[in-house]
């Protein structure tokens, strides 16, 4: 009897684990990065870099990037617990903030960044500063999740390791 408790308790937890907050697919979209403010201020509370796609319309690699690693991240509550992800889309006039309040337009931030190539993903803490290597392009999809979580764990240790402030 101990074993089929211990059974179905395994069964739960697991079940659970595997289906946590999970959002449906159709439901999944790489937001535009509209007010790089909020995102710095919402950053600054819950200690989360900030992922910022830098890409452009009709990109096939930029639409891989989201399809098989951006949107899948945002379909769980571990990743959306651990970064932020948004995307800054070049050559549109989709109104974007700057971090000092200022309007600002896509190419302008891309300017900013020495940004050249598409797809670029940029780690930013709150002041806007890269805190981890940038992957750009997609020469290697088969290593591309790899990077990427390794330059998400440095970023957020790096923003752990900031003074406040």
């Amino acid at each position: 009897m101990r074993n089929l408790f211990i059974s179905l308790l395994l069964l739960v937890v697991c079940h659970g684990v595997a289906v946590r907050a999970e959002v449906p697919r159709e439901q999944v979209r790489v937001e535009h990065a509209g007010d790089l403010r909020a995102l710095a201020q919402e950053s600054r509370r819950s200690g989360r870099p900030i992922l910022i796609e830098v890409a452009m319309d009709y990109c096939p690699y930029c639409a891989r990037v989201e399809d098989e690693f951006l949107e899948p991240m945002l379909m769980t509550d571990y990743d959306r617990e651990r970064v932020i992800i948004r995307r800054i889309e070049l050559g549109t006039t989709t109104g974007l903030t700057d971090f000092d309040g200022r309007p600002l337009t896509g190419q302008a931030f891309a300017d900013r960044y020495g940004v050249t190539l598409v797809p670029t993903v940029l780690l930013l803490d709150a002041h806007g500063r890269e805190v981890a290597e940038r992957l750009e392009g997609l020469l290697t999809p088969d290593f591309y999740g790899g990077y990427l979580e390794a330059a998400i764990d440095d970023a957020r240790g790096r923003i752990r390791a900031e003074p406040p402030g």
